[in-house]
């Protein structure tokens, strides 16, 4: 079993092409300054392999002391915002009057099917 085998694209792309860029980026940047003056190449040597082995542990054991609470958060908010949806839009026109304002409110039907659609939605007084 490959450990790249549970990562998906994104995280794949971040492992794989924009942190050997930006390496690179910051080696470049060092190989510069160094010329200008002294440069601190064992600082550099620390800082890649602290940075090589905390990528490597998290793909081996990926595991976070944030994770508990993140799952606890989305359990959360995902409840709550099942619980404030209101009632699905119709997918006929329909239309209804505002006490308040005394405008009318007509939705029109829905092109496609799905809830992700969007539906027109026009107001005349």
């Amino acid at each position: 079993m490959s450990y790249l085998s549970h990562i998906n694209g994104l995280d794949r792309f971040l492992l794989l092409v924009a942190l050997p860029t930006v390496v690179v980026a910051s080696l470049l940047e060092a190989l510069v300054l160094a010329r200008r003056r002294a440069y601190d190449w064992r600082a550099t040597g620390v800082s890649l392999l602290d940075l090589f082995l905390r990528v490597g542990i998290q793909i081996v054991l990926p595991i976070s002391i944030a994770t508990p609470l993140i799952v606890y958060a989305a359990g959360i908010a995902s409840a709550r915002s099942r619980s404030t949806a209101g009632p699905p839009l119709p997918r006929s026109s329909s239309a209804r009057s505002s006490a308040t304002t005394g405008s009318t409110v007509r939705r029109t039907a829905c092109a496609g099917s799905g809830a992700t659609t969007p539906c027109t939605i026009r107001r005349t007084s």
